[in-house]
């Protein structure tokens, strides 16, 4: 394994890698056989903090400090600028101050409230709580880590590879919560299906290309953060997601350039979105009711971010170990994988994964896998099972 080490010390100063599978990596695909009817997948991710909100929205409470610390560094043109950001405390409390015109006194009335009023312990931890969720609409309260949202996704897919052409088919539904509750960036529910079309050719023994086609058709939804929130605090879940639905189509592209540096080593540069396309149109969940088939177009209209990856892969009889990193990431969490995977005998194999704040640990044998994963910048678990047959 002293080999294994070596390489992983070379990519740690080489740039990208990026995990995935062999159809988003098309070069890797040049000599393999793949047939593989059917698979399902089953995944879901929860934080600690979320279980304790979920089961107690008083919990929230305990994000007020943190809260009022941000609150506090705001200067009065802020607090002016934002009405909304007022109105989150006015609406559960009629004392909050307002503005007299002497700027240097409403600024310290606002202050003062905040710490002596706000936080005192007669004000309750419910309206605390209330107003904490309506702030998280208002994206002020982003530098506070509140809790975490819950994921969760059903997939299939079949795939096939013989020659130098495959094809994959695939189809998800799930719910992409965001790490963060109180961030600006919101839950999605997602579901998607669509198909890849892949060639793999061995230029020679070294060196082999590949290109890959995937179109998909997707429908959305968000879920605001305030109405995840405001729906658990007030036990009304009916109108989490908004009324816009979009219905999108999208179309990318990857290529990319395998290099075998030995029989058991090998190196992949990866291009992906090169070039990719999506367009959206929205339809109401009213008009849907009413099968009223009023589609309006959106501004999303536009193609994915292109992507440079490097992954390195070095597999004997019994190990393989797979580096990957993305090209032009700045998050230190999003710019490395990496799986080590062992053979146990009897077509099973125990792998450990690292990959976007996660580590993992699972298990496979006869076409079943399951495994676990636990966050490393923040506690939350997760567990996955597949069935392929």
């Amino acid at each position: 394994m002293k080999k294994t080490f070596v390489f992983i010390l070379l990519f740690a100063v080489c740039g990208t890698l990026f995990a995935s599978d062999l159809f988003l990596s098309p070069s890797r695909l040049a000599g393999a056989v793949i047939d593989n009817p059917f698979t399902v997948r089953v995944e879901g991710d929860l934080g600690v903090d979320a279980v304790k909100f979920l089961a107690d929205p008083l919990a929230l409470d305990s994000y007020s400090d943190s809260s009022v610390r941000v609150l506090l560094e705001k200067d009065l043109d802020f607090w002016k600028a934002n009405p909304d950001v007022v109105s989150a405390f006015s609406e559960f409390d009629a004392t909050f101050p307002g503005f007299s015109g002497n700027d240097e006194l409403d600024k310290a009335m606002i202050d003062l409230y905040l710490k002596n009023t706000f936080l005192a312990e007669d004000y309750g931890r419910d309206r605390r709580s209330f107003v904490l969720a309506s702030l998280a609409g208002t994206g002020v309260l982003s530098p506070v880590m509140g809790p975490s949202e819950p994921v969760f996704s059903l997939s299939m897919k079949g795939e096939r590879f013989l020659g130098e052409f495959g094809w994959r088919w695939f189809f998800s539904a799930g719910f992409d919560g965001t790490s963060s509750l109180f961030s600006e960036e919101n839950g999605e529910l997602l579901i998607r299906g669509g198909a890849t079309l892949a060639y793999g050719k061995a230029v020679n023994d070294k060196l082999s290309f590949g290109i890959s086609l995937t179109p998909q058709a997707l429908v959305r939804n968000t879920l605001l953060n305030s109405s995840m929130l405001n729906g658990r605090l007030n036990a009304d879940f009916i109108s989490l997601f908004t009324e816009d639905f979009r219905f999108g189509f999208s179309l990318s592209v990857n290529t990319g350039l395998t290099y075998r540096l030995s029989d058991d080593f090998s190196l992949t540069l990866d291009m992906r979105n090169f070039p990719s396309s999506s367009s959206y149109v929205r339809w109401k969940l009213t008009d849907m009711a009413a099968f009223d088939f009023k589609f309006s177009g959106e501004n999303s209209v536009g193609a994915g971010v292109p992507d440079f990856a490097l992954t390195g892969v070095w597999k004997d009889e019994l190990n393989m170990v797979s580096v990957s990193a993305r090209l032009g990431k700045t998050d230190l969490w999003n710019i490395f994988d990496f799986t080590y995977e062992r053979a146990l005998g009897g077509a099973s194999s125990l792998s450990i994964s690292l990959a976007e704040r996660n580590i993992g640990l699972s298990y496979s044998a006869g076409g079943f896998e399951a495994g676990i994963t636990c966050g490393l910048d923040r506690l939350r678990f997760g567990a996955f099972f597949s069935a392929s047959v």
